[in-house]
């Protein structure tokens, strides 16, 4: 799998979790976790500073220039902050009606 294949795969795990995150919680919210969330990521990955917050979520395709691998563990470690937030902000119940078919979904995809 090349680095475009999981930029594709994760940007649409992501527009489907935002929608569900959005009808949950809020778009404000959201972009207060996703913000939360890219930060932590930066703070491992400098590469992360490249993924931007547009009015349709995020923005992956400046990491196609980056090794698959990179990019993949970078965007599990996205998404494990993202989990992990919402999971203290809204609890763990709710975070799995928002989280469900992530592993099926990812699953999938391989």
């Amino acid at each position: 799998m090349d680095g475009i294949q999981v930029i594709e795969i994760y940007d649409e795990l992501f527009q489907t979790s935002w929608h569900k995150m959005v009808s949950i919680v809020g778009i404000h919210t959201v972009t207060v976790l996703v913000q939360r969330s890219l930060w932590i990521t930066r703070q491992k990955y400098a590469e992360a500073e490249l993924i931007r917050i547009t009015e349709e979520g995020l923005s992956f395709t400046n990491l196609e220039q980056f090794d698959a691998v990179l990019v993949k563990k970078m965007l599990e470690d996205f998404f494990a902050a993202l989990i992990e937030i919402m999971i203290r902000l809204v609890g763990k119940e709710m975070t799995e009606k928002i989280t469900e078919g992530i592993d099926i979904f990812l699953a999938e995809k391989r």
